[in-house]
């Protein structure tokens, strides 16, 4: 602390000792429910860290009390998408060109099949290059 502390004369509040261009620095507490926020999140912040994964580790990371794991979820997730497709993927495996033609819901799966797999390559030479929603190949 500054040596220089006076008593404010506007506020009646002492003074750190600091100045700067002329402006003094009050030596004022943080209001209380701004401590007693700050407090809350750091108990908040303990908990989280007790119950959640929270730190990595050379092999993996601390799994918390609670055991959570998006990784898991995600291939739960994965896996029920995967079974719930399998019917119409079987139905395009062994639908013909004509069975295609006649059968809407069918075209519609395909196509978005196919545009998800799209997607999925690399960028090929043969396949052009994704600029501005157009393939840098394709004539227009």
């Amino acid at each position: 602390m500054a040596d220089k502390v006076e008593r404010d004369e506007v506020t009646g509040t002492d003074t750190t000792g600091h100045e700067w261009d002329g402006v003094k620095e009050l030596d004022t507490p943080l209001p209380r429910w701004w401590l007693y926020i700050f407090y809350a999140s750091i108990v908040v912040a303990i908990v989280y860290w007790v119950l959640m994964p929270a730190w990595p580790l050379v092999n993996g990371y601390t799994p918390g009390v609670l055991h959570f794991s998006d990784r898991a979820n995600v291939a739960a997730d994965i896996g029920e998408l995967r079974a719930a497709r399998a019917p119409m993927f079987d139905r395009l495996a062994h639908a013909s060109t004509a069975d295609l033609a006649r059968d809407p819901e069918l075209q519609e799966f395909a196509r978005a099949a196919g545009i998800g797999l799209w997607r999925q390559l690399p960028d090929l030479p043969w396949r052009g290059r994704r600029r501005r929603g157009r393939l840098s190949g394709a004539r227009r």
